[in-house]
């Protein structure tokens, strides 16, 4: 069976149901999350991390380390990805424009960045979690290890630490149209960007682009740059965790969301050779 087919169907019986629903996206755009979670993290079916059977208590932590940061930046490319399909397939806006479609398009922009910068920040705790020696001896300073989101982060700050970006309502279309901060991978001779220093009076209309079109460049470039940056992470864990792997259960998973605490009767009665997994806290019934 090919590797991906294989990642396909795990994600499908032992993810929990954000990993299910999204099981075909993850095994094909992002085959190296795949890999790090039915290698090294797994699923009981009570959301809660597999036992790396023969592992120290060092690569203990160190898997729930990487088990709970790479989650919560597959969170966040998911979220990413919803505000793309949100916009996509020329999306149009009403004429006239209201203050609620307004201050959605506002939000919906501030938080794709957003999470741009999480994903990046959670990179490089995963990647330091199972490869130490990236942080100096005083574990102020990080050596660069190939994080994909460096260049996409100078354009997060651009979006959530400077004045708004321009944008623009063409009625005619009923587009939405933005100055958006160059791409790192678009072509370099792409010299039109707004980098927050200037004004708004600066801004030209002929260098915008409609909405669901940034979304769609952005959506894309996340997804391609967190796979390649997890595949530094896969590296990185399989020098730290050598030949150890979680064994999945026989059962396909229980589980609802990873990261919600919930009330579960059926979780104290279960195995406690697994631990929680990616931030869940579950309790018996009543108790929250």
């Amino acid at each position: 069976m090919h590797a991906n087919q294989t990642y396909l169907k795990l994600l499908v019986d032992h993810g929990d149901l954000m990993k299910r629903e999204n099981a075909e996206l993850i095994a094909s755009r992002l085959p190296n999350y795949a890999e790090i979670w039915s290698r090294f993290i797994g699923n009981d079916g009570y959301c809660r991390r597999m036992p790396l059977v023969g592992a120290t208590e060092a690569q203990e932590n160190q898997q729930r380390e990487l088990g709970e940061l790479v989650y919560t930046g597959l969170e966040s490319a998911l979220c990413i990805n919803r505000l793309r399909e949100k916009y996509s397939g020329g999306h149009t806006f009403p004429k006239p424009l209201t203050e609620d479609v307004y201050l959605d398009v506002i939000n919906d922009h501030f938080v794709a960045y957003s999470h741009v910068g999480r994903i990046r920040d959670v990179l490089n705790k995963a990647a330091s979690a199972v490869k130490p020696v990236l942080y100096d001896a005083e574990k102020t300073t990080m050596k660069a290890w190939g994080n994909r989101f460096e260049g996409l982060y100078d354009e997060r700050c651009i979006v959530v630490h400077c004045r708004k970006v321009p944008w623009s309502f063409i009625e005619d279309s009923g587009q939405i149209e933005f100055l958006f901060p160059k791409l790192a991978d678009t072509d370099a001779s792409q010299t039109v960007k707004w980098s927050g220093k200037e004004t708004w009076e600066n801004a030209s209309p002929e260098s915008m682009d409609a909405f669901g079109i940034i979304l769609e460049d952005l959506t894309e470039t996340v997804l391609k740059n967190f796979n390649i940056s997890l595949g530094m992470i896969l590296g990185f864990a399989k020098e730290c965790f050598g030949d150890l792997r979680v064994v999945f259960p026989d059962h396909s998973s229980k589980s609802a969301f990873a990261a919600i605490p919930g009330a579960r009767s059926d979780y104290v009665a279960s195995t406690n050779n697994s631990t929680a997994a990616s931030g869940v806290v579950s309790f018996p019934s009543g108790r929250r």
